[in-house]
């Protein structure tokens, strides 16, 4: 009885550490304003820290911290269309399963896609992410540190 609940907990542990993910090529379709349509977030390092970023259609940028900014809707359209066009979608579906690596930390893009969110997750430190799916992470990356910024 004790090796069955220790398995059982261990089970349930491990489907806790599993990543998961929606994945749907579509085309793409105009978000109402206040539709979340990109949601970035890093976590992991030696820290376990776990930082999210929410971008709305209406430019509305938001983190899990409570800092929040503003961009114009069109700057959010431009990037969502960007990342879609550069083929997210098939990038996401094409990309392998993250293996978990300690004090790595992993950056998880979700990008809605006819309101079905698509996501893609990598680990940061990983040498053989593809230069395009590094590329579609740095895009949105710079484009909340540039937000950020102004």
């Amino acid at each position: 009885m004790k090796r069955f609940l220790f398995v059982l907990l261990v089970m349930v542990f491990l489907a806790g550490c599993a990543p998961g993910s929606v994945i749907k090529d579509a085309p793409t379709g105009t978000p109402a304003q206040d539709e979340l349509v990109i949601t970035y977030q890093t976590s992991g390092g030696i820290a376990g820290m776990t930082t999210t970023w929410n971008v709305y259609a209406s430019g509305k940028i938001v983190s899990d911290s409570g800092k929040a900014f503003n961009v114009t809707p069109e700057q959010v359209s431009a990037l969502r269309d960007q990342l879609i066009s550069a083929g997210f979608a098939a990038q996401a579906k094409d990309m392998p399963r993250v293996k978990p690596c300690p004090d790595c930390t992993q950056t998880d893009l979700t990008v809605m896609v006819d309101g079905q969110p698509v996501t893609l997750s990598v680990i940061n430190e990983a040498a053989d992410t593809p230069a395009a799916v590094a590329g579609l992470v740095q895009k949105v990356s710079a484009f909340i540190a540039e937000g950020q910024t102004k």
